[in-house]
């Protein structure tokens, strides 16, 4: 694990955008606030798929209100409905089109660092075990 200043961060992620890739808004502002940021390493893809999806209304079709959302939960929900990211797009998903070229060549590269918060309680219920995940990005005050 190694800290990280919020200069470093915001210029990791002006050379993201500037890539053209997107930047959220929500983490630009988390970004910003008073803490400490660290970068670690997660140990395997079980850890990845163990991370929570936020919770937001337009990214309700792999993400339900009650229910599970690590990113294991969201690709299974995609397997189980034989959805793709354009076929989300086409049904009145808009907020999916920066993930359809996953659906065309899956390129590692183009995700920069996975970011993520501390959790408040009421997100652990996106957690089946309502524990903390290892987070690539982590704030704490």
């Amino acid at each position: 694990m190694r800290q990280v200043t919020v200069e470093e961060v915001l210029a990791r992620l002006e050379r993201h955008r500037a890539a053209g890739l997107h930047v959220d808004s929500r983490l630009l502002r988390e970004v910003r606030q008073p803490g400490e940021m660290y970068v670690v390493s997660l140990p395997d893809p079980s850890a990845f798929l163990a991370l929570i999806w936020q919770s937001v209304n337009d990214a309700r079709p792999l993400v339900p209100v009650h229910q599970p959302r690590t990113l294991r939960d969201c690709a299974s929900r995609m397997t189980a409905f034989e959805w793709r990211f354009e076929k989300l797009v086409e049904s009145g998903h808009p907020w999916f089109e920066k993930c359809v070229a996953i659906d065309r060549a899956f390129e590692l590269s183009k995700f920069g660092w996975t970011t993520a918060y501390t959790r408040a309680s009421s997100s652990r219920r996106g957690s089946c075990a309502g524990r903390s995940n290892t987070h690539h990005w982590r704030r704490s005050s």
